[in-house]
This record gives structure tokens, C-alpha cells and sequence, in this order.
């Protein structure tokens, strides 16, 4: 039987790992994950009982295997949710689907609801031609908008630019009103500075023609219509955030005789209950326990983050004992019959933990996606992200040693899911 360790627990891993389990019955997975939390950049965080979305939350796709994919997953809900009941707002039922109020395993349609705040005034975002936005715009500025969409579509700007990019599309004075000073506080970067391909996966489709556009067809009630991604009202949402698909996920991967290992948990456990790991730490960095006699990981990050060499001793010491504790996880799920195991783990090419894999599958990122990524996940300045993107190993050291490579460059992670099912399925059948 073959061997497929998967490393990480976030959406293209566990999809990956599903997939392989459904699609063969030849193949023994294992997925490690070096967090305490499953879906990577779209897990859901759960701080004293309230849960918080870390990055993309809006579940929208015209792939029908996509959709599919999540039904399956997470059910569609057939009865209305407690605030669909209270605001008296209707929503679409799904026939037989699990009802909301009493079951947790199920998918919501949600009302999009975005809003700018303006020179004291709210705005829909995407811009929307109702009579409110009219009447906040005055007639003045509402002339200046519409002359300078007009100028623009005249007299169009090189796009080498994201500032470029979205005059063209929007005019000097709406640019200047809705995307200037938030772009720029948000990325911490003029948007001249930034490159248009960001725009373009940002406001994916959007543009006052494709406004006009989805207005004009909305009042004619055309049917089947085409509707951009950064124009859609309504998207799913799983009830308790987008984590939950990828706990469901992990679960689903689990069921099937994958086995799921959590290095992160791991080395936790080990701190708190490994005596002789313990020990040698106490040895190696003076008294570290604390009043349970586990070790404190406070005093003991004080310690070693300080000193290049004393953190290379802990790492040391640490992957001894981690990788002792995994492969006896491995062979644990082996025992059972697990079709498939996949590990999330840092710097697994480079630990004894690698001579554990069949195939490795490397997935990178252009360094300008890796960046904005790091931003909106962690809210951290664009010189911070910059200096982490830059002490991270280059792509060659990835790609001279994995056996496939996916480049996660993909405008959303549903067009990056797919692509990755089309792969697994073109390696199983090959």
C-alpha cells in the first residue's frame, strides 16, 4: 500500500487528503498540522466563546463539483435560522436540509452587507446606483463622479499601476473618494506603488460598466444572469464559520482511515507530560516548570528567541521527541487500517520526519500574494510581512524536493481546490 503524508491541515490538504481516500483504497494518509486549529488562513478561531473568522469567509463558487463538494460537507438548511425569523427575511430552503436552530452541521445563506464609511455618510459597497447613494454624493460631487468615469473611459492610463488600474475602471474622483486612502492604509502602500494584479484579484469583474450592467438586468429580471464575483448579494456561510467545513473536513478524512496528526498538539502534549523531554529542557535552559510541573512555554520562549543558538538547541531537542511521538502516531494509524495519513509540520523536508513520505507535495506562492496574505492575517505591517517572506527559504528548496508542485496563486481558494482534485485524480489514475 502507498504512503500519502499531507502536510497541513488547511483547505487544499484536507481536501487532498479526502480526495485520495474517496478516489483509492490503496493509498494510507496521514495530515500534519502544526496548529491546534484546522483550515489554515480560513480557520475560525474560538476566544471565550465568541468565534472569529482569521481570512476568507464568503463561500462562493460557479463550479458546480465545488458546490457540491461543500453540500456534501455541509448541508444546505432547510428551515430558517433564529435572525431570518426575527427580521422576517426570507431565504432560500433547501428541501429536507438539517434546520439551523437545532442542528450544527449545516450551510447558511447570508445577506451580503458591506458598507463605506464616507465624509460622515454610509456607502453599499460594491458602489450601488440606488437614490441613497445619489443623495449622499449632492449633485455636485455626483457631476464630478460622472465626468470623470467619462474622462477615463477617454482617456485611458497605462495600467502599470494599481492606482492606474482602478482610474481606468472607476474615475479619478471615485478612486480618490473609496479606494485611495483605504488601499493605502490597509496595504500600507500608495496603491502607485502596488502592482495591478492586485487589483484585479481584489475587485475581481468590477467596474462601473459591469454596475450598470447588473443593474439593468436586475430590472429586467433577466434569468441565468451572470454575475460577477465582487457583485454578488448573497454567498454561503457555514454556521459556525468557515473553520467548521475544515473541522468537518478533518472529521470526514478521519472516518474514511486517514488519520490527521496535529504536530503543534504534539509538542504541547509532550511538554506537559514527557518527563524525559522535561527534563532535558530543564537541563539545557534551567527551571522551566510551572506550578502543574508541565513546562512553562512563556519562560522557555523568553529564553531561547533571545539567542540564535539556544533556539537551534531547542529545535533540536524538540524534533528528537516529536518525531519519536509521530511515527509511533503513524504506525498507530497504520495498525488501524488508515488508507491515508497526512503531516502538517514545520520544516519537514529538513527532518527525519521526511524519510516518513511516499510523495511530497510542495504548494507555493508568488512573494507579493505571500506578503498580502500575511497582512490581512495577522493585520501586520507591510515591512514586517516583507522581512518574514524574506527569511522563508526560497521556492527552488521546495520545488528541487517535492515530487509535484501547485502554485497557490489562484483568485479564490475554491478555483485552487479545484485544481488540486484534478491533479490527485490525474496522479491516481496515473
Amino acid at each position: 500500500m502507498k504512503k500519502a503524508l499531507v502536510i497541513g491541515a488547511g483547505p487544499a490538504g484536507l481536501t487532498a487528503a479526502y480526495e485520495l481516500l474517496t478516489k483509492s483504497k490503496d493509498i494510507e494518509v496521514t495530515v500534519f498540522e502544526e496548529s491546534d486549529c484546522f483550515g489554515g488562513i480560513s480557520k475560525t478561531v474560538n476566544y471565550k466563546g465568541n468565534r472569529m473568522d482569521m481570512g476568507g469567509h464568503r463561500f462562493f463558487s460557479k463550479i458546480p463539483e465545488v458546490n457540491e463538494w461543500w453540500d456534501k460537507m455541509l448541508p444546505m438548511q432547510g428551515a430558517p435560522t433564529y435572525d431570518d425569523i426575527l427580521l422576517n427575511r426570507s431565504m432560500p430552503l433547501s428541501k429536507g436540509g438539517p434546520d439551523p436552530e437545532k442542528e450544527d452541521r449545516v450551510m447558511l445563506t447570508r445577506h451580503r452587507v458591506s458598507r463605506i464609511y464616507f465624509d460622515s455618510k454610509f456607502y453599499d459597497y460594491p458602489i450601488s446606483l440606488k437614490l441613497e447613494t445619489f443623495k449622499n454624493f449632492g449633485f455636485v460631487t455626483t457631476m464630478q463622479v460622472g465626468f470623470s468615469y467619462l474622462a477615463a473611459l477617454i482617456h485611458k492610463r497605462p495600467v502599470n499601476s494599481l492606482e492606474n488600474f482602478y482610474i481606468n475602471r472607476f474615475g479619478r474622483k471615485l478612486y480618490s473618494m473609496f479606494f485611495e486612502y483605504y488601499t493605502e492604509n490597509l496595504w500600507g502602500r500608495h496603491p502607485r506603488e502596488i502592482d495591478p494584479s492586485w487589483g484585479a484579484q481584489r475587485t475581481k469583474g468590477m467596474s462601473i460598466m459591469a454596475i450598470l450592467k447588473d443593474v439593468i438586468e436586475k430590472k429586467l429580471n433577466k434569468k441565468n444572469r451572470k454575475v460577477e464575483t465582487s457583485l454578488i448579494e448573497e454567498f454561503k456561510y457555514p454556521k459556525l464559520g468557515p473553520g467548521q467545513l475544515w473541522d468537518v473536513t478533518a472529521s470526514e478524512v478521519e472516518k474514511l482511515g486517514g488519520g490527521v496528526i496535529d504536530c503543534d498538539a504534539v509538542y504541547h502534549e509532550l511538554l506537559e507530560r514527557d518527563t524525559a523531554l522535561q527534563n532535558r529542557l530543564d537541563q539545557a535552559f534551567g527551571p522551566l516548570r510551572d506550578e502543574a510541573g508541565a513546562i512553562d512555554r512563556k519562560k522557555l520562549g523568553a529564553v531561547v528567541f533571545r539567542d540564535p543558538e539556544k533556539l537551534e538547541t531547542l529545535n533540536a531537542i524538540a524534533w528528537e521527541a516529536v518525531v519519536a511521538r509521530t511515527g509511533a502516531l503513524v504506525e498507530e494509524y497504520r495498525a488501524q487500517g488508515s488508507a491515508l495519513v497526512a503531516i502538517d509540520a514545520i520544516a519537514l523536508l529538513e527532518s527525519p520526519l521526511r524519510d516518513l513520505c511516499d510523495t511530497t507535495i510542495a504548494v507555493i506562492a508568488p512573494p507579493e500574494t505571500r506578503a498580502a496574505r500575511i497582512m490581512a492575517r495577522e493585520g501586520i505591517s507591510e515591512s514586517y510581512a516583507w522581512s518574514r517572506v524574506r527569511a522563508q527559504k526560497p521556492d527552488e528548496y521546495f520545488t528541487s524536493r517535492c515530487e509535484y508542485v501547485f502554485v497557490n496563486d489562484w483568485a479564490s481558494r475554491e478555483e485552487f481546490a479545484d485544481q488540486i482534485r484534478k491533479k490527485l485524480k490525474e496522479l491516481m489514475e496515473g
